[in-house]
């Protein structure tokens, strides 16, 4: 077969085509660009200024305003932390070539601009949302463009027989068949399974959900002491249970009763459904007082599993078909059920996958060099069952050491979950659980919603086999429209986790960064000037509350911060304390705290 043969859209209309695309997504990216700027300008970016010694807090003030600095905030000595909000040439010299200014970081102090690397902080009002998906669309628009551009060059200048085989000609000329192989390319990644493994995989991990809730039961408290960041979504979610703190009771015999149906295979597609909310709704109610990312990965999994073949066997629905006559009902293929064992891993991979992105995208290659993770095992050592974690801190080159193994663990748990030798897929969830038994080790942090995903990781395969005679009483049903839904799925999985984690997106209880101990320290007096510090809300019935310090700063004129800690409480009954730990370097241990009670924004301290 001839190359004109094989690829009929080779002919001189072929270069035109993709040309015209490129124009067209060069244009979309330029309008979206015009339009990001005249609605919301420049992004601001975060940059640290030392002043002067002469320069006075009225001074400093003034100054502050004439460069347009904002968000303020004291890093070391004279330096401060600031947004930059005009990022104009001559704002920027001005600024630097002021007297005033000791010294400025991620500016260009010849050129008079920002490093093209310096950290950028949120656009004003709702571009904090809005902005970003623009930045990522004009990225994507441009990159898509210019590869378009490079595809029609090389088809004008190429061979015929040459430029048919260059990558991504084909995407780009034909999508539809495109996306048709990437689909049937995730389908070729879930490894079969049959129908009584799949149920067994219910029964065992919907017993597991079961325990997790009673574990970590909610109360009034979720509703009463509200100490964790809430977002839109979050706020929706707990809104009834504020209005009605009664409700909260019954959330744990909704999940018991759905549970238990479910585990037993009875009404299943209404009893996951309804576990499912019920799940979700427990999750927002505990994520109060925890970070999100502690279940939100179950959450996304639990959503996946929604496009499961669960009650094909060894179930009540089974055994109810079976006594009214419908023992001949056709069975599902082995990729479907296969999916419902396979999908919890390929969620904690991208999980995993995304904690490292945030890691190297918050600080760079410096998490690794600079061991951060010693500073993270100190600052858990309190909660944690061994001192090893402590004992990394005096060894430097073991702690670099173990920084670069955590991230490339991280980083390679999702190709393993996708591979198609389960030899793969059990060192990947064997590597995710040395992840998860070090957090416990050295930082005392047991995530079970985590360890529950890696029981996808188990050889499932070898379990409950498909007897002859059960496999004589259904024949397998044709691809249907769960084998067309199961690889959109993955794909929306992956694409939600790009879009969060490009966004930084803290959405709970469901959609998570997984930036937790991403951020990283230089060294140790950076350690105490950045984490070691805390602030708490104290009430005088002994109550505390954790906040961050704009909450702090707001709470010392009332608002809402302290009815969200303590409920309909008199804020002058509530102190609020600045607490700083003290480290003993020399055997890197904590060596107790410092506690300052802050009594008003703008006076003094007094030292407890």
């Amino acid at each position: 077969m001839s190359s004109a043969e094989q690829f009929p859209d080779k002919n001189r209309t072929a270069w035109r085509r993709l040309a015209a695309i490129g124009l067209a997504l060069a244009a979309l990216a330029l309008a979206t660009y015009g339009v990001l700027r005249a609605e919301f300008g420049d992004r601001p970016a975060q940059i640290n200024v030392r002043w002067a010694p002469s320069v006075s807090a009225a001074g400093q003030s003034a100054l502050e305003g004439k460069y347009h600095l904002a968000s303020g905030r004291q890093t070391e000595g004279r330096t401060y932390s600031y947004q930059l909000t005009d990022l104009s040439y001559d704002n920027i010299r001005a600024m630097v070539l002021d007297p005033a200014v000791e010294d400025t970081h991620y500016i260009h102090r010849t050129a008079y601009r920002i490093w093209r690397f310096a950290p950028r902080a949120r656009y004003p009002g709702r571009g904090a949302v809005v902005g970003p998906l623009f930045e990522i669309a004009i990225v994507l628009f441009a990159l898509i463009a210019g590869t378009a551009f490079l595809l029609a060059f090389l088809e004008l200048v190429l061979p015929k027989g040459l430029s048919a085989r260059v990558p991504l000609r084909h995407t780009f000329l034909h999508p539809r068949s495109t996306a048709a192989a990437v689909l049937r390319g995730i389908g070729d990644r879930i490894p079969p399974a049959t129908a009584e493994q799949a149920a067994l995989f219910r029964i065992v991990f919907g017993s597991a959900l079961l325990l997790l809730f009673v574990m970590r039961r909610v109360g009034g408290a979720s509703v009463l002491e509200v100490s964790n960041a809430l977002a839109p979504l979050h706020e929706a979610l707990i809104a009834p249970f504020t209005a009605a703190p009664w409700l909260v009771s019954w959330v744990l015999p909704w999940l018991m009763v759905w549970g238990v149906m479910f585990v037993a295979g009875a009404a299943v597609p209404l009893s996951y459904a309804m576990l499912t909310i019920g799940a979700v709704l427990w999750a927002a109610l505990l994520t109060t007082r925890v970070s999100y990312h502690t279940v939100s990965a179950l959450l996304v999994c639990l959503v996946c599993l929604g496009a499961s073949r669960w009650a094909d066997a060894w179930s009540i629905d089974a055994w109810w078909r079976q006594r009214r006559g419908q023992s001949a009902r056709a069975r599902g293929s082995p990729t479907e059920y296969g999916y419902t064992i396979w999908i919890p891993g390929v969620v904690a991979g991208v999980v995993f996958a995304a904690a490292a992105a945030a890691k190297l995208r918050e600080s760079g290659l410096g998490w690794i060099v600079n061991g951060t993770i010693k500073y993270h095992f100190l600052s858990d050592a309190r909660q944690a069952p061994v001192d090893w974690g402590l004992r990394i801190g005096l060894h430097p080159q073991l702690a670099v050491a173990l920084s670069f193994g955590a991230v490339l663990v991280e980083s390679l748990i999702i190709f393993g979950a996708f591979a198609r030798t389960y030899r793969y897929r059990a060192m990947a969830g064997a590597a995710a659980a040395s992840l998860l038994a070090g957090f416990a080790l050295f930082q005392g942090l047991l995530w079970p919603a985590w360890w529950l995903l890696l029981i996808s990781f188990l050889p499932w395969h070898r379990m409950a086999r498909q007897s002859p005679a059960t496999s004589a009483s259904g024949s397998a049903a044709p691809s249907g429209w769960l084998i067309a839904l199961q690889p959109l799925i993955v794909i929306a999985l992956l694409v939600e986790q790009l879009i969060v984690s490009g966004l930084k997106l803290e959405a709970g209880p469901a959609f998570s960064t997984y930036g937790m101990y991403s951020n990283s320290y230089a060294s140790p007096s950076e350690y105490e000037a950045q984490s070691a510090t805390s602030y708490w809300l104290v009430s005088d019935d002994g109550r505390q509350c954790k906040v961050t310090e704009r909450d702090a700063n707001a709470s010392l004129s009332g608002g809402d911060v302290v009815r969200r800690c303590f409920g309909a409480v008199d804020p002058s009954r509530v102190e609020v304390e600045q607490r700083r730990a003290k480290i003993d370097w020399t055997y890197w241990r904590p060596a107790g705290e410092v506690r300052t009670v802050l009594t008003a924004p703008s006076a003094g301290s007094a030292a407890r």
